[in-house]
């Protein structure tokens, strides 16, 4: 039964069927990830209902019991979502009316779909932002271990050409300082969206004395989103600004596997990738396909698209909830996904990778410190401009050592001789201590709402 209805859709109602098809969408299938955090949003929502008068202790219990049931049927993938119901939120009412009658009929006092999506949207995004952030670290703890085990020295690159002198370390550290600037992003948007927007209703509010400060901490947000009608226009901008910070994120990854790809190709051999992480080719046998990384390049575009899908899908809508929303939600939760299992697979890459110490230093070059020796001749007082033109003309002969020498005698903070690997890692592990704060409270607070319907109707 539709909500919206009150009559089921039949094959004699032709124009229904079809409308239903083209608006209803792939809604059934995404909403079986966002079912779980609903029921939760409906457990808070029926203890503040009790509170207002509007349940008695009795229907609470049993609301709370069978929306346990719910939750957990829905983190097991068997709550099922038809397409008549059209989402979550209308199934999990049929689902606590057909088990409890009137008392379930009472669910959805006080509130819409509107902020019921909103709020599930958001508690999922919360969840899935912080085990985000988490796994950025660890990466970001990955590329530092990497750093430290690696120091070999290496030519950096600049127009796809050797420039200076540069190291594994500070190649490896560069990435790990960028990660966790990606997880402070993250964080920092995540605390912009971390309000509750339930009791919202269609972004007008109810006549009902509600209390929406109880929802929410119940929720284990960390305030209310105030504005009713901001609530409802904040759709589609929560989603796109957590997808910019994972197109961010993508964007690192995906310059790292190129990094990767450009080091590994046997014209240089400085890096080899695992075996684990390449495929075949079907004609020829040498072939040993970087695959994995390559499609890492592709992903990293897409999360960018659908980033650009959702502002796009957002721009130019008047105040209020519009229906055009809902093709937002397919992107969002399709963003999330991809970021992590990349985060995932990165995190199994990076250590398996195998440097060749001597094809690394082989390709230094004398060329390559010809910035570095107009820098030594300026220390000595000769214009920089002059000593420029004199490596230009007569590029001065240098030993293996000389060359070494002069890699570790750059020791200003971050350079090829002193990467700050100290400093990433003490900013990494104030960001981990963030995340955990946030993540804790968080878990925190659903399981104690959890808890609150395991005494079964």
């Amino acid at each position: 039964m539709k909500l919206w209805t009150g009559f089921p859709i039949t094959e004699e109602n032709a124009a229904l069927s079809l409308t239903e098809s083209y608006t209803v969408g792939d809604d059934p299938l995404l909403d079986l990830e966002l079912a779980p955090w609903d029921a939760l949003a409906s457990m808070a929502h029926a203890i503040m209902l009790e509170k207002i008068g509007i349940l008695t202790p009795a229907e609470l219990e049993a609301l709370l019991g069978t929306l346990r049931e719910v939750h957990l049927l829905a983190k097991a993938g068997k709550f099922p979502i038809s397409t008549q119901e059209e989402d979550c939120h209308t199934a999990i009412e049929n689902y606590l009316t057909a088990k409890l009658g009137a008392c379930g009929k009472k669910i959805h006092t006080a509130r819409s779909r509107n902020d019921q999506v909103l709020t599930a949207l958001k508690l999922l995004a919360k969840d899935k932002t912080l085990r985000i952030a988490t796994e950025i670290l660890i990466l970001g703890e990955r590329l530092l271990e990497f750093a430290e085990k690696n120091p070999y020295s290496l030519p950096g690159y600049t127009h796809m050409q050797k420039a200076m002198p540069s190291t594994l370390s500070l190649w490896a550290g560069s990435y790990a300082e960028s990660l966790v600037d990606d997880a402070t992003y993250l964080l920092d948007t995540l605390s912009i969206l971390d309000g509750c927007p339930l009791g919202s209703a269609a972004g007008y509010g109810t006549a009902l004395p509600i209390d929406r400060e109880l929802t929410a901490e119940l929720l284990g947000f960390a305030r209310v989103q105030g504005n009713v009608l901001y609530c409802q226009n904040s759709r589609g901008k929560n989603e796109a600004m957590l997808l910019g910070g994972l197109s961010l994120t993508m964007l690192d990854l995906s310059k790292l596997g190129a990094d990767i790809l450009f080091f590994a190709q046997p014209e240089l051999g400085y890096l080899e990738i695992p075996q684990e992480f390449c495929t075949g080719s079907s004609i020829m046998p040498q072939k040993k396909n970087p695959d994995v990384l390559e499609l890492l390049r592709a992903k990293a575009r897409v999360v960018a698209g659908w980033h650009s899908q959702v502002l796009e899908v957002s721009l130019g809508l008047p105040s209020g909830y519009h229906r055009d929303y809902q093709l937002t939600k397919g992107p969002f939760l399709k963003g999330l996904r991809t970021t992590l299992d990349s985060l995932l697979m990165m995190q199994k890459l990076v250590p398996g990778v195998r440097i060749n110490p001597e094809r690394c230093r082989k390709a230094l070059t004398p060329e390559v410190f010809t910035a570095d020796m107009a820098s030594l001749y300026a220390s000595r007082g000769m214009p920089f401009r002059d000593a420029y033109r004199k490596v230009k003309a007569e590029p001065p002969p240098l030993s293996a050592e000389d060359c070494e020498q002069l890699i570790r005698d750059k020791k200003h903070t971050g350079a090829p001789g002193n990467p700050g690997l100290d400093f990433t890692r003490t900013r990494l592990a104030e960001t981990d201590k963030r995340t955990s704060r946030v993540r804790q409270h968080f878990a925190a607070a659903l399981a104690a709402l959890e808890q609150k319907g395991k005494v079964q109707p």
